[in-house]
């Protein structure tokens, strides 16, 4: 994304189930907390899917830059996931470090992470970048 954008997304259901949380204040959260939220995600999709399947399955985490938490949050997540592969990013504010906020569902929050798990049946591929030198 570009400096001073919003990223929505639109998944059409009739490919896509999802479902999400927002973990709030990360700054105070232990990593069993996180994992947990994580583990009631998985089985709020399995209840959707009607099975638990991995397979076609993927998380996506955005998480406030400035909680100073992605590492062990992200960590915290994947530990959750098992074998379902993590994408994600952090909310920033062009390198002012004030305030950054996140929307899930209407809420909007700081020192936050927005989880969610999307199952689809369209093949997809996950691939690493790094954007830092």
């Amino acid at each position: 994304l570009e400096d001073g954008h919003v990223l929505a997304m639109l998944l059409p259901s009739t490919a896509f189930t999802a479902v999400s949380v927002m973990v709030e204040n990360l700054s105070s959260s232990g990593m069993d907390r996180i994992t947990g939220e994580v583990e009631t995600l998985r089985r709020s999709l399995r209840a959707r899917l009607g099975c638990d399947q991995t397979n076609g399955t993927f998380a996506l985490c955005f998480i406030d830059g400035l909680s100073y938490a992605e590492e062990a949050v992200s960590s915290a997540i994947h530990w959750g996931l098992d074998d379902i592969p993590l994408l994600g990013g952090s909310a920033g504010d062009d390198l002012k470090f004030e305030t950054t906020r996140l929307i899930s569902n209407g809420k909007v929050t700081s020192d936050s992470a927005i989880i969610v798990l999307i199952s689809t049946e369209i093949p997809f591929h996950v691939f690493k970048t790094d954007n830092f030198v």
